[in-house]
């Protein structure tokens, strides 16, 4: 029992020599702490926590650990302790604190957005008066480094507004004037600076505080009140002295005061003689200050005293880039390309290399200019120029015409860029090679391709456009147009000269697609204001003729010409001539014939291709007024004058043609034969032969016409007016009376030219030449063979009315026979008016022939008679008196002769015709009592008809 209790005793007494042990480490950590040793602390704050990480004060000897090694500036370790605590110990009571120094220790290592979300969560979770403050400042410094200055400023009020008198509000002030002068808000700054008392800006921002003040009177030109501050702080720190230096410099610049600039560049040199770096970044700054002055003298000289430094090595890059451009401005190129080379033997200089690319390329030294890219791209792969280079590298081979090269890289370099950048200018040269290498339709397809990913690219849309017109390619001209004006309503606001080209483009593509209304419309756009105004000038009289163009194919001639004469106001040489030509053609198409010719024979006195054609229409508008000696003087002129051009022909023509019109056959005889002679392969030979045949047939000269069309046949067997001339050289052979040769003709043409229209009418003279010689038989199949294979043509010309006849004639009827006996066949007999006027035509015949047909002739008669037509059978009726008459039964006769003057009262001739045959049968029978009856008749009803006068004889005669 006495051992367990000795074991319990040691125990408790070892438990708490460790307890005391434990509390005299953190007890001088924390001493060593709150005395600033951070160092030996942070060392107490690990041995305790190496001892004892268990201990209820382990948290707190981590958080106190972490801020040794934040006040120690080892900001990534105090972050892994603060990090390391809140995942070891959730519930620690310094978590939120934690924040704090955290997102300082962010800020102080540059990384600003995890500062500022850090520090926010501390502010929206702590309401300490003496952090909060803190918090405030770092989160708005870490604003101010990123750029956001709207948050910083906020951030900033409400620091020195809420917390003046904290230790952060100080530097807070400072911050926020130089915020108020990023964001130019310089009243703001000036309105602080006089409400802050000048003793409650630490000591340390003093200078920076009237540096800030200086600044906003500066950038409000006030320029007297600044200069007296930036005197005061000449002798202030480094980077406050330096601007101070610069602006007062620039301020004696302005007022070239050349002796305090010179005074102010002494001082600076003897302020900063031991301070070279800051020595050279005063230069460099006053060099570029004056360079954006334009003072390039003086940029020069501050430039070249840092460049003639023996340590070149340590020089800025900005030096000889701005000494470059001074030589590039001055046009001293070769002095800016040596400057350039020097520095590049020194130092590596991605800047350097591409500016020296760049100048061989302004001087279109390509060879030089692809070396250097091709450099820059092999030193600087990963460069942000990298594109830039590779571009500027295919321009320089596109330029140099090694295109094959340039296609090459650019292809390679559009399959492997990264990102858009000068993607676009990539695409747009690939385009520019291919129409420089002759392929438009490639050079087309890739324009096509890029302004379909950029399509806001208007000078891109315009190549396009010149490209298909190159091509031809007038509709996709049309189209892409329409596509432009939509996707660019206000282009004529916009740019002036895509405006005025893309409309006269179109409107050449719409005339040649002969869409002129639209042309019109289009072209219309092109004003003369516009046009000179968008440096396209040289397009306008091109307008005006297509605009003149299209109204002439409107048949608008009054406009075409209105448009015409102000191109000739502002005339270019190539369209004067069309211009006159279409005048001529619009006064021509008006009916203006006399003002045609002016501008006609003015044309056809020029030297040109229009000349002849002129002239042509000249004389065509002499002919349209009358002249035809005139018009065929010019004519004459032209073939004489231009036997070889392509309207000499047609002067020939025209010439024969005024000729034969005037009746001078021979003279039209031989330029219709001098035509063929001279132009044997003009569409007008074959013509001009046929028309010397039809002009002696029209003149009814048959020996001469056939003869001509025989020329034409001997000429041009196969032309295309062979079938007429065998046509005409038959009628011609007919007139002749030469049947035969005509027959032989026609025969020709029926079996060689099946397709002529001349056919029909050369089988229905044929057939009509055979019936002539009998061969009723041959002339019947040929007029069959019209009637099967020309239908139409057969109706007008009552084939099938002849075909009946021919079957007659084949019957042994004569040619009048045939005739009528077809005719009543066709009407059906006594049953039309035409059918028994042919019945009653061939009775007669038969009656006064006499013969076999009398009998016949007598049953046509009935017949009709029996028709209620009296006309037609008082006509028949005295018919059948005349039939009893030849057959010697004359009292039989003379009833129906005196029955026939009763059927058709209306008819006073046949009546007095009858009374009168009937009173010649009493007298041929004896009974002469009868016939003075009759007579006696005539007398009293038809006094004045011949034929009463007639029976007045026959009584004087043989009554008595």
């Amino acid at each position: 029992m006495k051992k367990i209790y000795f074991v319990f005793i040691l125990l408790l007494s070892s438990f708490w020599l460790h307890s005391l042990s434990e509390d005299k480490l953190f007890n001088e950590a924390e001493n060593l702490y709150y005395s600033g040793n951070y160092l030996f602390a942070l060392e107490a704050y690990t041995d305790f926590l190496a001892n004892d990480a268990l201990s209820d004060q382990a948290a707190e000897a981590q958080y106190r650990q972490g801020l040794c090694l934040f006040y120690l500036k080892r900001y990534t370790e105090a972050l892994d302790i603060f990090s390391g605590l809140n995942k070891r110990y959730p519930a620690n009571p310094f978590s939120d604190y934690v924040l704090l120094w955290s997102g300082v220790s962010h800020f102080n290592l540059g990384d600003f957005p995890e500062s500022i979300a850090e520090l926010s969560k501390f502010l929206d979770q702590i309401s300490d008066p003496e952090l909060i403050p803190q918090a405030l400042l770092y989160r708005s410094l870490s604003g101010v480094a990123l750029n956001d200055f709207p948050e910083a400023i906020a951030g900033l009020e409400s620091l020195v507004e809420e917390y003046p008198d904290s230790s952060a509000s100080g530097h807070g002030v400072i911050v926020l004037l130089y915020s108020y002068l990023k964001t130019g808000r310089y009243d703001d700054l000036l309105l602080l600076a006089q409400e802050i008392n000048v003793g409650e800006v630490p000591e340390k921002w003093q200078d920076h505080y009237q540096l800030y003040i200086a600044e906003a009177l500066w950038e409000k030109a006030e320029e007297l009140e600044a200069k007296e501050i930036y005197q005061r702080l000449l002798d202030a720190p480094v980077e406050v002295a330096t601007v101070a230096y610069r602006r007062l410099f620039i301020t004696a610049q302005r007022q070239h005061d050349l002796s305090e600039m010179e005074k102010l560049i002494q001082r600076a040199e003897e302020r900063f003689s031991n301070e070279k770096s800051v020595l050279m970044d005063l230069w460099l700054r006053a060099g570029i200050e004056s360079y954006k002055r334009d003072n390039l003298a003086l940029a020069e000289y501050f430039l070249l005293k840092i460049w003639g430094l023996p340590d070149r090595q340590k020089i800025s890059e900005a030096v000889p880039l701005y000494l470059t451009e001074i030589y590039v401005k001055r046009e001293e190129i070769e002095e800016a390309v040596t400057l350039l080379q020097s520095y590049l033997k020194l130092q590596d200089s991605a800047a350097a290399l591409m500016r020296l690319a760049d100048l061989y390329l302004s001087r279109e030294n390509y060879e030089q200019a692809v070396e250097y890219y091709r450099h820059f791209m092999e030193e600087y792969p990963r460069h942000e120029r990298y594109n830039e280079a590779g571009y500027l590298l295919c321009y320089s081979y596109y330029r140099q015409e090694a295109l094959d090269n340039a296609e090459v890289l650019t292809a390679k370099l559009l399959e492997n860029i990264a990102g858009d950048s000068y993607r676009k200018e990539l695409l747009r040269l690939t385009a520019a090679i291919a129409r420089k290498k002759g392929e438009a339709s490639e050079a087309a397809a890739r324009l096509k391709e890029y302004i379909t990913l950029y399509p806001q690219d208007i000078s891109a849309r315009i190549d396009y456009l010149k490209i298909l017109f190159a091509l031809e390619d007038y509709r996709e001209i049309i189209d892409q147009s329409d596509r432009f004006f939509n996707d660019f309503p206000l282009i004529s606001e916009q740019d002036l000269y895509a405006f005025i080209i893309t409309n006269y483009l179109n409107g050449l593509a719409q005339v040649s697609e002969k869409k002129y209304y639209e042309a019109e419309q289009s072209l219309a756009q092109v004003t003369e204001q516009e046009a000179v105004a968008a440096e396209l000038s040289l397009i306008y009289p091109y307008s005006l003729f297509y605009r003149g163009w299209a109204f002439f194919r409107l048949g608008q001639y009054e406009k075409a010409e209105e448009q015409l004469l102000l191109m000739l106001n502002n005339p270019v040489n190539e369209l004067v001539n069309r211009s006159l030509y279409l005048l001529g053609w619009c006064l021509f198409s008006r009916g203006e014939f006399a003002d045609a010719s002016k501008y006609f024979a003015q044309l056809a006195k020029t030297n040109t291709e229009y000349a002849p054609r002129a002239s042509y229409l000249q004389a065509k508008s002499a002919l349209k007024l009358g002249q035809e000696a005139e018009a065929a003087r010019i004519f004459k002129n032209l073939m004489t004058v231009s036997p070889t051009s392509a309207y000499a022909d047609d002067a020939l023509f025209e010439f024969a043609g005024i000729k034969s019109g005037s009746g001078k056959l021979a003279e039209a005889a031989n330029a219709y034969r001098e035509l063929v002679r001279r132009y044997p392969e003009s569409p007008l030979a074959e013509e001009a032969l046929y028309k010397r045949g039809e002009m002696y047939l029209e003149k009814e000269m048959y020996e001469e016409a056939k003869g001509a069309f025989y020329d034409y046949r001997k000429v041009f067997p196969d032309g295309e007016l062979a079938d007429g001339a065998l046509y005409w050289g038959g009628k011609a052979s007919v007139e002749l009376g030469e049947n035969f040769g005509a027959v032989l003709y026609w025969e020709k043409l029926i079996e060689a030219y099946r397709e002529s229209p001349f056919r029909a009418a050369a089988l229905k003279e044929s057939a009509g030449v055979y019936a002539g010689r009998g061969d009723y038989k041959y002339a019947l199949e040929l007029i069959k063979r019209m009637i099967e294979e020309y239908p139409a043509e057969a109706r007008a010309a009552q084939a099938e009315q002849r075909a009946e006849e021919l079957n007659y004639l084949l019957q042994g009827l004569t040619d009048r026979e045939a005739a009528l006996s077809a005719l009543i066949g066709r009407e059906g007999g006594a049953k039309t008016r035409k059918g028994r006027e042919a019945m009653i035509e061939l009775a007669r015949l038969y009656i006064y022939e006499g013969g076999s047909r009398t009998d016949f002739a007598f049953q046509m008669l009935e017949r009709v008679v029996e028709k209620e037509d009296r006309e037609s059978a008082a006509s028949a009726q005295f018919l059948i008196g005349e039939f009893y008459y030849r057959r010697g039964e004359l009292i039989k006769a003379a009833g129906e002769f005196l029955q026939a003057a009763f059927i058709y009262p209306e008819g006073p001739d046949l009546m007095a015709a009858s009374i009168f045959r009937a009173a010649e049968m009493m007298s041929l029978a004896g009974k002469e009592r009868g016939v003075r009856e009759l007579v006696e008749r005539l007398d009293k009803n038809f006094p004045d008809s011949q034929w009463t006068e007639e029976g007045r004889k026959l009584l004087k005669t043989g009554g008595s």
